[in-house]
């Protein structure tokens, strides 16, 4: 029976590393020096003498790649991952043949393989495969550090201007969430090799839930949207007591539904106010959310509210950072696990409000919103919450110098060669060089009042002036102007003649306007009309016509003013067409 090979390397790479410096340094003997640092005889004598470098922790052949060369390639894989353009597994094979290629350590003849990535990454273990989240170039774009910090700037001055800092009960959060009837599928069991499919309910419209809770961990009763004209007494069989809906054309939220929500739902459930201890109520800065009708009631009734910077809320809004999320799963399974119980009943509208009701009370715990309000910094409030890696990708758009973040090469410099940091600077160079130009900047609302409170009298005056300047009514008359301007031109410009066009199998001509200043004498008889004998028909009789049809005789082929000169408006394929005098003829 062969002997069962025990551990590999029994001895810690750092003893072995301080067993190398007492003999060099410290003049201690390799015998003494193994038996101190209990570290194999051969194996320090193997590093002394130069045939292993000291920096090898692994038996076997030795890397295409030195260590310092690994290592640099290692830090430029991370750094594009930081900033949302990492490498497929494909692509960094590919970007390790090249790099081996420009050393001269490898021909274009010979790329490296599959097997070179695998024991790549099991000698980096702070590399692996996974699968990115999503991230929309918006979000990507405005989560700077700059952006960030003013935010939390403006919140620290509203807690410490009203004394709300230690007060988590004052401290309230909205957000709507779009419940998709037709759900994902979560992961089953299944057989080795069975094609899994799950039923689903099909595509149909959303129905949005309006959540929100405190910093204390206590829940508002949900509130639904549904698509519809009516609202039905029905859609909310079934919900948790306190929930409430309407309906909505498409199903989503805008500024009556949210305000309504705010003024009759929202209120009931706030605890009291005054003008020396208002409630604070974040948000996201969505165009439904801003009204001046909203900010004049906020202000009646003492409550601040405090509108999120623009397309931050994925790091700065509770509900999306760790109360959605399972939410979301929660709701998937649930619809899995119902229609498979149902018999493979559909889910339509009138089981969102009791289904999305057992999930919004089971995942919408307390421990769950607590943390929550603390991973977004609002409570405690903790401005350095939001860590460099996860605003990395706006690193890519800043147009500023001094916000160019490259770690790629700051610290590897000394240790490789000018060639090699070019190399990696060409292929990531147009992401980590920061060369987006900065655009024109647009009269938005969300510069005024992202990260802001927008019930106070300062920022109240500019959504005022910008409404006064940009509003609906402004558009409106721009748009009109602008219809006005291109009817005049339409009147003065000339039209363009329309080319006579045939249908098959029967030939139907088609003519414009212009056919009617057309010289008769100049067109033969076969193209003329056989019933009035002119080229154009009489326009007196229905001035409205533009287009004028025409449709050939299948016994004579003589052309006809169809509608004009025949009871006849249109000939389709394959149907039989005779001219008045052919067809009388035939009576």
């Amino acid at each position: 029976m062969q002997a069962r090979r025990g551990p590999y390397r029994l001895y810690d790479v750092d003893c072995l590393t301080q067993a190398y410096i007492a003999v060099k340094e410290k003049g201690m003997s390799i015998r003494k020096a193994a038996l101190s640092y209990d570290v194999p005889k051969t194996t320090l004598i193997d590093r002394l003498s130069g045939r292993v470098g000291i920096d090898v922790v692994r038996s076997g052949p030795v890397t295409l790649l030195s260590l310092e060369q690994e290592a640099l390639l290692t830090k430029h894989i991370q750094t594009m991952a930081e900033v949302g353009y990492g490498y497929s597994r494909q692509e960094t094979i590919d970007l390790a043949s090249d790099y081996a290629v420009s050393l001269g350590l490898r021909s274009k003849q010979n790329p490296l393989t599959d097997r070179w990535l695998y024991m790549f990454l099991s000698r980096w273990p702070e590399l692996n495969v996974r699968k990115p989240r999503s991230l929309e170039v918006a979000r990507a774009k405005c989560a700077t550090r700059v952006a960030i910090d003013k935010y939390f700037d403006q919140l620290n001055n509203i807690m410490v201007k009203y004394h709300i800092a230690a007060k988590p009960h004052l401290i309230y959060n909205v957000d709507e969430k779009g419940m998709q009837i037709e759900h994902k599928p979560p992961k089953i069991v299944s057989g080795k090799h069975n094609k899994t499919q799950a039923i689903t309910s099909g595509r149909s419209k959303i129905v949005t839930l309006i959540g929100c809770v405190n910093a204390v961990g206590h829940q508002i009763p949900p509130y639904f949207v549904f698509p519809g004209a009516r609202m039905l007494d029905d859609l909310m069989e079934g919900a948790s007591p306190g929930a409430a809906g309407t309906v909505s054309l498409t199903g989503w939220s805008n500024t009556d539904v949210f305000e309504y929500y705010m003024k009759h739902h929202l209120l009931k459930y706030l605890p009291p106010r005054s003008p020396n201890e208002p409630v604070l109520i974040l948000y996201d800065g969505h165009k439904s959310h801003v009204s001046l009708s909203l900010i004049e009631w906020a202000k009646e009734y003492n409550i601040i509210l405090f509108v999120l910077p623009p397309h931050c809320s994925h790091l700065l809004q509770p509900l999306d950072v760790s109360c959605f999320g399972p939410l979301e799963m929660a709701w998937n399974a649930l619809i899995h696990r119902y229609m498979r119980e149902s018999g493979g009943c559909l889910v339509t509208r009138y089981e969102v409000a009791r289904l999305a009701s057992r999930v919004y009370s089971s995942t919408l715990t307390p421990s769950n919103i607590q943390s929550a309000f603390k991973k977004s910094g609002i409570y405690p409030f903790n401005r350095n919450v939001v860590p460099d890696h996860q605003i990395a990708p706006s690193t890519t758009f800043t147009d500023s110098e001094a916000e160019v973040n490259t770690p790629m090469v700051s610290n590897t410099k000394a240790c490789e060669t000018p060639s090699a940091e070019q190399f990696f600077e060409q292929r990531g160079g147009k992401i980590l060089q920061n060369v987006q130009k900065a655009k024109k900047s647009r009269n938005t609302l969300s510069k005024i009042i992202g990260g802001m409170a927008i019930t106070e009298d300062d920022i109240l005056a500019q959504i005022k002036a910008h409404t006064d300047k940009y509003g609906p009514s402004k558009i409106k008359e721009k748009k009109s102007a602008s219809k006005e301007n291109n009817k005049k031109r339409k009147q003065t410009s000339p039209k363009a003649s329309t080319s006579n066009s045939v249908k098959k199998p029967k030939k139907v001509l088609e003519s414009s306007e212009n056919c009617d200043s057309s010289d008769e004498e100049d067109v033969p008889d076969s193209e003329k009309c056989v019933v009035c004998k002119h080229f154009s028909p009489d326009r007196t009789k229905r001035p409205f016509i533009i287009i004028v049809s025409w449709g050939q005789c299948d016994q004579c082929s003589g052309w006809v003013h169809l509608s004009f000169c025949t009871h006849v408006k249109s000939i389709r394929r394959g149907d039989a067409f005779l001219c008045p005098s052919c067809n009388d003829q035939l009576q």
